[in-house]
């Protein structure tokens, strides 16, 4: 029998080291409620010997702002210290928060404010990054803002997650003026991207309108970037960001109709001046809006794709009747005659939408365009495999993001025997759309495996409201919500999830922000990819829940 070897980590025994590890978060506690009512220095040495960095770091700042410590300056440079050591990043990011809020307390609190700036900077790219700048950005003055800002911008990947809170930060801050806000904007523009570039704008926009600390406005700005995005799709949907959004008056909306007529495609130009009219009706400006409404339909005469053209002038309609304009119906009316120009999916597709919009508006549907509502439920599952739900966690309708996403999970699903459910997309005919994704890309084929799993009835759509978890669930499978930061008691491995039931439902959020509270708290069960609790790129993520769900078929 070999005699185990005493080993030695941070100069304390393994033995203690592991001992004191697995009681840190107690410790922690014990010490600062000792703290409250009878506080020592040796409450201090309690807090040295704490073998994890997050609880020593916490600890010894939470002590300073105790009333009988003597040099509370050097015992939050003392805690901060440890920050550097505390892994992974996401717990970093954690305590640093935490600090932020309890350094208002001292009087040396905005000079150490210094100190977690510079810790932050030194921060690799990542979740983790966006989490400390987003948690501590809001304590910051405008000098220590603008540092992260500068920071948050070279955070690949997660540029915009921390970058709108410290801008809301800076510009809320005692002092923002005209001065300040030059130097904001010179910061943003100095970013390669200009999408994010004008969205950044647009957002410090709305800022400094909120705040009236500034009659400069950084729209123009935000508009001059977007017209040398090169992707005509992601122009479009930050041109009506920045009016639908971003533009907080009719000045300006006056402006960024000044852009419209510089995209190229007659379908793009049309689309923007639908949103300033809506924009502008709502300002209170009719007259303009019926103007920009009726210029939106002129330039339609030139497409020839009568699809686009129909759905554009859909628009159109619903524009000219909220501001109660007669000749809505006559371009109803046009809308209908280009449908018998069309046949198949295509002009279903188009006949349906018209049918929907003109009943939502209270009009008379004409009878050939009456559709039969099929109720849609979540049926129970009848297809080969497990199933992989997208869960739209998006605000308003379908977008790029919605149809890249679709058209690359169709050929995993297909290669590793699963469904796939779509959840909340703001979808009414499945078909149609999923003929919209089938046009838009040439993944999978140009949409074959997507196809293939139609034709088989294995893909899904499932309504639910905004934010909610739909009932029912559990009659498609188990439902796992994935996710990198899995509940207490909910956290489960793929073959455990296997084995409480015949078929796995595995939820994945569409985008950054990941699946909403009300769906982790509706599924009985939490799935955490990494094993480290990283959070990871959605097609990265679909890829890893794929290749797991399909090894259990095999």
């Amino acid at each position: 029998m070999v005699e185990h070897e005493r080993i030695v980590f941070n100069s304390a025994p393994l033995s203690m080291t592991m001992g004191d590890k697995g009681h840190d978060p107690s410790e922690y506690r014990r010490i600062v409620r000792e703290a409250k009512s009878k506080g020592t220095p040796a409450l201090l040495d309690r807090a040295r010997k704490l073998s994890d960095p997050y609880f020593r770091a916490k600890a010894l700042v939470d002590l300073a702002t105790m009333s009988w410590v003597d040099a509370p300056k050097e015992v939050v440079l003392e805690g901060l210290d440890h920050v550097k050591d505390a892994e992974p990043p996401w717990r970093k990011a954690e305590v640093l928060t935490e600090i932020c809020k309890r350094l208002g307390k001292l009087k040396d609190g905005p000079e150490l404010l210094d100190r977690v700036v510079e810790i932050i900077i030194q921060m690799p790219n990542g979740k983790g990054l966006a989490d400390a700048v987003q948690g501590c950005s809001p304590k910051m003055d405008i000098e220590q803002g603008l540092k992260l800002l500068e920071r948050s911008l070279k955070n690949e990947g997660h540029e915009l997650d921390g970058s709108k809170t410290v801008l809301r930060s800076i510009v809320k801050a005692k002092g923002y003026d005209w001065g300040a806000l030059d130097r904001t904007m010179m910061i943003i523009g100095n970013v390669e991207d200009p999408a994010l570039v004008s969205k950044l704008m647009g957002y410090l926009n709305v800022q400094v309108g909120r705040s009236g600390k500034s009659t400069k406005a950084p729209l123009a700005e935000a508009l001059e970037f977007a017209s040398n995005i090169d992707d005509p799709v992601v122009k479009l949907d930050t041109y009506r960001y920045l009016v639908s959004t971003a533009a907080m008056n009719m000045e300006q909306v006056l402006l960024a109709g000044e852009w419209a007529e510089k995209l190229e495609l007659p379908t793009s130009r049309a689309s923007m001046l639908c949103v300033l009219g809506g924009k502008a009706d709502k300002l209170g400006s009719k007259d303009k809006a019926v103007e920009w409404f009726n210029n939106a339909r002129e330039v339609l005469y030139t497409v020839d794709d009568p699809g686009a053209k129909g759905a554009a002038l859909i628009n159109v309609a619903k524009g000219l009747h909220m501001c109660g304009e007669d000749s809505a119906l006559e371009v109803f009316s046009q809308v209908k005659e280009l449908t018998t120009q069309m046949d198949g999916p295509t002009r279903a597709g188009l006949e349906r939408k018209l049918s929907d919009t003109m009943q939502k508006e209270g009009l008379e549907v004409p009878e050939d365009l009456v559709v039969e509502k099929k109720e849609v439920e979540a049926p129970a599952h009848t297809g080969p495999g497990h199933v992989l739900a997208l869960y739209d966690s998006y605000e308003g309708g379908i977008g790029t993001i919605h149809i890249r996403t679709v058209a690359r999970a169709a050929p995993v699903c297909y290669a590793f025997g699963l469904d796939l459910a779509l959840i909340g997309f703001p979808v009414k005919d499945l078909e149609t759309f999923l003929e919209m994704v089938k046009k838009d890309t040439n993944v999978g084929k140009g949409g074959r495996y997507l196809n293939r799993l139609f034709e088989d009835g294995r893909v899904r759509l499932i309504p639910c409201d905004r934010a909610c978890c739909p009932e029912g669930l559990d009659n498609i499978g188990v439902p796992v919500a994935t996710t990198s930061k899995p509940w207490d008691g909910r956290n489960i491995s793929m073959q455990e999830a296997a084995g409480k039931g015949d078929k796995v439902l595995l939820l994945m959020g569409l985008g950054k922000q990941g699946l909403p509270k009300a769906v982790l708290e509706g599924c009985p069960y939490h799935l955490e990819l990494t094993g480290m609790r990283i959070p990871l790129e959605t097609c990265t993520a679909m890829g890893i829940m794929a290749e797991r769900l399909g090894a259990l078929n095999r």
